[in-house]
């Protein structure tokens, strides 16, 4: 039985890209949970993405320097990719959370309300209140990810 080795879309690479650059190398590997479930939305094998994931750590340099190495099998489409987002670092970022927002919106289980358990309590949800003034920076999820694992 032959198998026909289908070619990853622009946007299973978006995802990959995003999850590479959120991931440890350490934590490239098909049981990683996080692999598993973004493996599953994208319709690919949890094998075949970690496989591409180690394929675009071979084409990290900060990998390289270090004495540890990817996979050999990165593709051209690897290698377009690592250079568009070396090009034009902003709007890769952007481009991957967006593909990785729209794979997760695809992909969220319909959840079903818990039987009533409580239905013979009275709860009160009234609580109380206190004044907070905070100051977060926004918008730097992926870049504080990605920091952290590197």
């Amino acid at each position: 039985m032959a198998t026909t080795k289908l070619s990853w879309t622009r946007q299973q690479l978006l995802v990959a890209f995003n999850l590479y650059c959120q991931m440890p190398f350490g934590k490239l590997h098909s049981r990683n949970p996080e692999i598993i479930k973004y493996a599953s939305f994208i319709g690919r094998t949890p094998s075949a993405l970690a496989m591409k994931l180690t394929n675009i750590a071979s084409l990290d340099p900060a990998i390289t320097s270090s004495g540890r190495k990817g996979l050999k099998g990165a593709s051209l489409a690897d290698k377009a990719m690592w250079e568009e987002m070396q090009d034009d670092w902003e709007s890769f970022v952007f481009k991957s959370n967006e593909a990785l927002k729209l794979v997760d919106s695809e992909n969220i289980l319909e959840v079903k309300p818990a039987d009533n358990i409580f239905s013979d309590k009275k709860i009160d949800y009234t609580g109380i209140s206190r004044i907070v003034q905070t100051k977060a920076r926004i918008g730097q999820g992926f870049f504080r990810k990605a920091v952290l694992s590197a």
